[in-house]
């Protein structure tokens, strides 16, 4: 629920998003050992600003434009689930 509290904070500063996001994703690959899919995918955000109430961008400069994030996902009858997302982003 932490991304309610971001976008209910930033609503609240008078901020908004302007552009799209785009991913990039790749076919996973499973480990027969642990039965778990390694999925990748590159966050493209280089098209994407948040800016304030007067139009001025709020992005950090150090923003990277592109992050891939890896999961770990898991199949239970049929349906697949994010079991391990460590959150940390690299860039792609």
């Amino acid at each position: 629920m932490q991304w309610q509290r971001n976008l209910t904070d930033m609503r609240s500063k008078g901020r908004k998003t302007v552009g799209r996001v785009t991913v990039e994703t790749a076919p996973g690959v499973l480990d027969p050992k642990t039965k778990l899919y390694q999925v990748s995918a590159c966050v493209d955000v280089s098209k994407v600003n948040v800016v304030d109430k007067a139009g001025k961008s709020v992005v950090s400069a150090e923003r990277q434009p592109r992050t891939r994030y890896t999961y770990k996902v898991q199949q239970d009858d049929g349906q697949f689930f994010v079991v391990e997302d460590l959150l940390k982003g690299e860039p792609c």
